[in-house]
Formats: C-alpha cells, structure tokens, sequence
C-alpha cells in the first residue's frame, strides 16, 4: 500500500508541475500593440490568461494546492 501511494503521488505532483509551467491553450507567438478592438500583449505569454483571467487563477491556485499537497504526502512518506 505505502509503494502504491508513493507512485500515485509522484505522478499526481509531476502531472502538476507540467501544468504550472505549460499552462492550458497556447500562447501569444507575437507582440501586438493594443487597438480599438484587440488588447496589447507580448509574445510567450498564455492566451488563456489573457481571455479568462478568473478562469486561470483558479487553476493556478488549485493546481498548486494539488502540488503542495503531493508533495507533503511525499516528504511525510
């Protein structure tokens, strides 16, 4: 049972590691000054982060209570 949860573990906190450094969507491949209708943004940044601001700080913020979680349960075991 302990090797189970320790294997459960460490992919749980490597499958959110990957997903705070490779947020969901893509990202911006250019600068773009604002317009009337379109926002400013730089290249590199997450278009999701540009769209669903809300969205993606609950993401982040669950995602990274998962990762603390996992990582806890690793240290603890």
């Amino acid at each position: 049972m302990h090797k189970t949860l320790t294997v459960i573990v460490t992919l749980l906190a490597t499958m959110t590691f990957q997903a705070s450094i490779t947020p969901p969507g893509s990202l911006w491949e250019g600068d773009f000054m604002s317009d009337e209708t379109t926002a400013a943004h730089t290249a590199s940044e997450s278009v999701t982060t540009d769209k669903f601001l809300n969205a993606c700080k609950n993401f982040l913020t669950y995602n990274m209570i998962s990762f603390i979680a996992s990582l806890s349960i690793i240290v603890l075991s």
